[in-house]
């Protein structure tokens, strides 16, 4: 937690996407310690160049002065010497609408698609590994536009031009109503 964090190190840099620091400075956070960041901005730590990216989702932080603006939601691309990681933690991929995790190729390739990955792919590209969310979305109805279920972080994979990817968000939390191996299992069909 940012609790332990903070006793483990007190100097920590937190990089987060606008509207959080404040969040951050509620949990004792010193303000010095935060960069916040809007979708494509860029800074190099000891080395690694940091960029926050867009996602599609929607966040429950709402700014300190209360003006009803939710905080922006981000994904993180860090780009080393010798290699180039991208880190999305929940995020959506299609619109949304969908009743069903079973569509038809065709049904599937009908829906909306978030642009930004495919730009994130075009930007950063060939990305080395892309740790991708594959679970916590069932019942689509509700969850469909803002988390990716396995067949969507596939393409979402492609979009991004990844090499290899780590499949995350599943079997630790079960927010969705899928069982808690599913994603495993639709993954790997």
């Amino acid at each position: 937690s940012i609790l332990e964090l903070l006793e483990y190190k007190k100097n920590v840099t937190f990089l987060v996407p606008l509207k959080v620091g404040a969040y951050l400075e509620s949990f004792g956070v010193d303000r010095a310690n935060i960069i916040e960041m809007d979708w494509y901005d860029e800074i190099e730590i000891s080395g690694v160049r940091a960029v926050c990216c867009p996602s599609q989702h929607l966040s429950g932080t709402v700014s300190k002065d209360n003006d009803g603006s939710s905080a922006l939601w981000c994904s993180w691309m860090f780009i080393g010497i010798r290699s180039r990681v991208f880190y999305v933690g929940s995020t959506g991929y299609r619109g949304s609408g969908r009743k069903s995790l079973r569509l038809t190729h065709a049904e599937r390739t009908a829906l909306p698609v978030c642009p930004a990955f495919a730009e994130i792919g075009e930007r950063y590209g060939p990305i080395d590994l892309a740790l991708l969310p594959v679970g916590n979305y069932a019942p689509r109805h509700l969850a469909g536009s803002i988390q990716c279920d396995p067949v969507d972080s596939v393409d979402l994979f492609c979009d991004l031009r990844a090499r290899q990817a780590v499949a995350h968000n599943w079997g630790t939390f079960t927010f969705g109503d899928e069982e808690v191996l599913q994603p495993l299992r639709d993954l790997e069909r």
